[in-house]
């Protein structure tokens, strides 16, 4: 009898959790007819898109809380929308556009090529059209000496994620929410080393720093990548740090935007200020 009531109990409280919220991507349950328990296996990914709160395995709550799930403010994005220039605001929403799979964009340091588009994808993880956010770095040839700095292998690799972090902060998740989007495949960062043999799929691909891949890096990026992707190749030619690239980066936004659904855009102001705009244009 109690354990009759305990599972009529518990399928109740699973019912009116479920009726809280405006839609479910994705949930297994397994009824234990014995014990009647109810069991959430794999992800229970919930989207209530007015809030903007995305909740995976199980977890709920806020950036204001230690636990669960991150939250996605959509007032902090749209704060952060509305301080964009003209030039901005048509590259945002290039990679908003449904139409477009891929946005190539070869434009100096500080005009937000990269904070754009991690805005953009955060904007499309909140919505629940896109499951994933790749954030794919090219390693420069500095960054290549890592194996001789102390810490892990992820300690060590976190250099190449520091603006994925950084960035993110700016739009209202801590570091910690990174952390949690990461454990639960939200967030995957990563090097183009290792992708082989991985299918991408429903992502936002941001691949950073671009122009530091050659031809086989980076065919190796974009031939992971399924049709329901959104990708970013993101670069800039006179910040390449890696010789013998043959300007594959330039090459192939330039192949790639020869079918209607590419485009590549292109921002000239240097946010940062006078002094990095001026340092930026020196060349010897």
């Amino acid at each position: 009898m109690i354990k009759d009531t305990y599972g009529i109990i518990t399928l109740l409280v699973l019912f009116i959790f479920i009726k809280t919220f405006k839609s479910i991507d994705s949930m297994h349950v397994l009824i234990d007819k014995q014990y009647s328990k109810v069991f959430l296996l794999q992800y229970l990914i919930l989207y209530r898109k007015r809030a903007g709160i995305i909740m995976n395995n199980r977890h709920s709550g806020s950036n204001k809380d230690s636990g669960g799930a991150f939250y996605v403010d959509d007032k902090i994005l749209g704060r952060a929308y509305s301080k964009l220039d003209v030039y901005q605001k048509e590259y945002y929403h290039s990679i908003m556009d449904k139409n477009l799979k891929f946005i190539g964009i070869n434009s100096p340091a500080g005009t937000g090529k990269t904070y754009i588009g991690i805005m953009a994808a955060l904007e499309m993880l909140r919505q629940g059209c896109m499951n994933h956010v790749y954030y794919i770095r090219i390693p420069d040839l500095r960054s290549l000496k890592l194996g001789f700095l102390p810490g892990s292998e992820l300690e060590k690799e976190s250099i190449y994620f520091r603006p994925f972090y950084d960035i993110c902060e700016d739009l209202g998740l801590r570091p910690e929410d990174v952390d949690y989007g990461r454990n639960n495949q939200s967030f995957i960062l990563c090097t183009d080393i290792g992708l082989r043999g991985t299918n991408i799929e429903k992502s936002v691909v941001i691949v950073d720093e671009a122009q530091n891949g050659d031809l086989s890096s980076l065919k190796l990026i974009l031939t992971r990548i399924h049709d329901d992707c959104k990708v970013i190749l993101a670069g800039h030619s006179a910040q390449r740090d890696t010789k013998n690239t043959n300007g594959a980066f330039e090459k192939y936004i330039k192949y790639m935007c020869e079918k209607k659904w590419a485009k590549e855009c292109v921002l000239t102001k240097n946010y940062r200020g006078e002094l990095a705009t001026y340092a930026d244009q020196f060349e010897i």
